[in-house]
């Protein structure tokens, strides 16, 4: 301990951190050249604006705990001991994520807590944390382990992990299961899903059998949960959905990520060539802007710099960073028949040299029953 009674860095940590100086660096230095960089470091830096206020709210409970989620799916696990804490009235409660998925699922559930993105697994950055925050306990949901947040939690609350489970891969790979044996070990409790899981990790990643409870897996008690708390939606959406489902056969596609829904929407044609009348309901794993892009075939053409979240920005200029680079007086455009859902061109046509056969190709890439937004300066 140091002379303001928070714990020194040990050697391996401030190398990690030199490591972590130089990574930061790197990146703002790219982030310049590109604006999805620059936004995803601008997002993880808003994370340090809200500790004063989180450092405040903590000064009005006597205890408090501090969960670390990856993403949604870790939240949802998390949801049941996150209500216990919060239910007790003498716990503040905080939640960060690794992922920009739970926050905006965080969101979409209108959670009451305060929650925020891992701003980086900078030691220092974690030490600021649990300086500010003085957790009575950190709870690690199933699998987000960095070396950062564990070296440095450790010093300052006991370290629990939930709904623990068998990771296959690492009875392969000697190195990985090298590492997460080690950022386990610091664990004063680790609460498994089922008894392989629990001869996983004692037999696996040596952990001592004192240590580990089978506890089950919560997001069962999740599914419970959201029915009860979601009653009256289910029941609208059964209404809603009712008329589009009659005598159509369904296909759903669940907890989607952007490649399977690449793979299905390439295959779409057939299948709607197979069955006209084929219904299909598609629940994504993450309701982002590129997973609705990705579903409702967005095209913004001839973005410049008015890039657009969700749609797919077209332009002849590599510098505008689009996601699409083709010059709109070259045809065709590189996409299918029947692509877009919605393409804007706005103040585009007049920049071409054929603006006729720019709208005779707009209407082969655009879906039937699509919209065609055009605006040009009068």
């Amino acid at each position: 301990m140091n002379q303001h009674g928070m714990p020194n860095f040990n050697f391996k940590l401030s190398c990690y951190e030199t490591l972590w100086i130089v990574l930061l660096a790197l990146a703002r230095f790219l982030a310049i050249f590109s604006p999805k960089i620059r936004h995803h470091l601008n997002q993880r830096q808003e994370a340090l604006t809200l500790l004063p206020a989180w450092s405040r709210l903590r000064s009005r409970y006597p205890k408090a705990a501090l969960l670390v989620c990856s993403s949604a799916g870790e939240y949802e696990q998390g949801k049941p001991l996150i209500a216990r804490l919060a239910a007790r009235g003498d716990c503040a409660v905080f939640i960060l994520f690794f992922s920009p998925s739970g926050l905006r699922f965080a969101a979409s559930q209108k959670e009451s807590l305060p929650y925020a993105l891992v701003a980086s697994d900078r030691p220092s950055y974690w030490k600021d944390i649990a300086a500010q925050l003085r957790p009575d306990v950190i709870v690690f949901v199933r699998y987000e382990l960095w070396p950062g947040m564990v070296g440095v939690g450790q010093e300052f609350a006991p370290l629990i992990l939930i709904d623990g489970v068998e990771a296959p891969h690492l009875r392969k790979k000697r190195m990985a299961r090298f590492l997460r044996a080690r950022l386990v070990k610091p664990m004063k409790r680790i609460c498994v899903v089922s008894e392989t899981d629990r001869q996983f990790y004692e037999e696996v990643l040596g952990c001592p059998p004192a240590k580990l409870n089978i506890t089950g897996d919560t997001k069962y008690d999740r599914v419970l949960e959201r029915i009860a708390e979601r009653a009256l939606i289910l029941q609208r959406l059964r209404g809603s959905l009712q008329a589009f489902l009659q005598g159509r056969r369904i296909l759903i596609l669940g907890s989607a990520w952007p490649r399977d829904l690449q793979e299905f929407l390439s295959n779409y044609k057939q299948l709607r060539d197979f069955d006209p009348k084929v219904a299909v309901i598609i629940a994504p794993h993450d309701l982002s802007p590129s997973n609705i892009a990705a579903m409702q075939k967005m095209l913004n053409l001839g973005a410049g710099e008015d890039r657009k979240e969700g749609y797919v920005n077209v332009d002849w200029s590599p510098l505008t960073n689009p996601d699409v680079v083709h010059d709109l007086n070259s045809f065709p455009y590189p996409f299918e028949e029947e692509s877009f859902d919605r393409i804007e061109a706005f103040h585009v046509l007049e920049h071409l040299d054929k603006p006729f056969n720019v709208m005779k190709e707009l209407h082969r890439i655009l879906a039937p029953g699509g919209t065609l937004h055009v605006k040009q300066l009068a």
